[in-house]
């Protein structure tokens, strides 16, 4: 064997065995050549993933983004970490991070990648952990602050009303000295999966506010529609008959519930939206508690519910 033929032996020995997804593709977009990590990774038959244009396997969401790298590529750019995620025969996505160049000679595409799917299952997990109170496993406050801020910019472009509703749990102190903080946790754990539970849809945001507060957010959520959620909530809660006693009376758990709704401009912001309801949530509680306040947010118009 020649000293040539010996390294392209090696050369196509380090193409088969690699267990990173290495292929040519040509200008058209389909695969001139693949090693065999492609069919094992992704499931398809070395004829399935030639006779079609690789962008076919692209997930939706990324098709887009990899036509602009492509382009790049064309104009002579060179691809380093580039993450897209592929169609596997089975119908589950994986991540890859690639790394590719094109040699305008031939009209070539030399790319190699990663499969880095466990790696963004990770991030992904890490995220929505950073992003939970601990306690009750719902949206904390920075979150629920940086995700209600881009709906209300939702609201603004397409021009529906947004509605803001802050749940206090009416003497949670006194609950938590009689039967003791950890059921008081235990308690808070059991409100918070019940207003999940019963909320209308998985777009609404529900956050744990403070020690014994909740906010939830409601799109598209006119007053009169926020004010039958919080009342249907505060019902719900009731019925729950988490009790205890004081004073020698048996008294059940409840709710007080403040509500605002507005049709948002630029000039509104979150922390805007909560002190209205805030205000209404005060009403509420000086009116005795276990009920529901509505506060229009232009025109502090009040309406109660019982």
């Amino acid at each position: 064997m020649t000293k040539d033929s010996n390294t392209l032996f090696h050369i196509e020995k380090f193409f088969s065995l690699s267990p990173d997804l290495l292929c040519i593709a040509n200008i058209a977009g389909y695969f001139e050549s693949i090693n065999p990590a492609f069919t094992q990774i992704l499931g398809y038959s070395v004829e399935e993933l030639m006779a079609q244009p690789f962008i076919n396997l692209i997930h939706a969401d990324d098709v887009k983004k990899t036509q602009a790298e492509l382009d790049k590529l064309a104009q002579g750019d060179v691809t380093l970490n580039f993450e897209s995620r592929y169609c596997c025969k089975s119908g589950e996505y994986r991540w890859f991070s690639w790394k590719a160049y094109f040699e305008t000679e031939t009209g070539l595409l030399y790319a190699i990648a990663r499969d880095i799917t466990e790696k963004k299952i990770l991030e992904k997990k890490l995220l929505e952990q950073s992003r939970l109170d601990p306690l009750t496993d719902v949206l904390n406050r920075r979150a629920f602050t940086e995700l209600s801020s881009k709906e209300l910019k939702s609201a603004v472009r397409k021009q529906y009303p947004i509605s803001l509703v802050i749940i206090d749990v009416d003497y949670f102190k006194e609950y938590n000295d009689n039967k003791g903080h950890i059921q008081g946790d235990k308690t808070l754990r059991k409100i918070s999966k019940t207003i999940q539970k019963h909320l209308r849809r998985n777009t609404d945001l529900i956050s744990r506010y403070g020690g014994d507060e909740f906010l939830l957010l409601l799109k598209q959520t006119t007053l009169e529609q926020a004010m039958n959620v919080a009342e249907h909530l505060r019902k719900t809660i009731d019925a729950l008959n988490l009790s205890y006693e004081n004073m020698s009376k048996k008294k059940n758990i409840t709710i007080t519930l403040g509500v605002t709704t507005i049709l948002p401009d630029k000039n509104y912001s979150v922390n805007k939206l909560i002190a209205v309801a805030d205000a209404a949530l005060y009403k509420a509680k000086n009116a005795g508690r276990n009920q529901v306040v509505g506060m229009d947010f232009i025109t502090d118009c009040c309406r109660d519910s019982k």
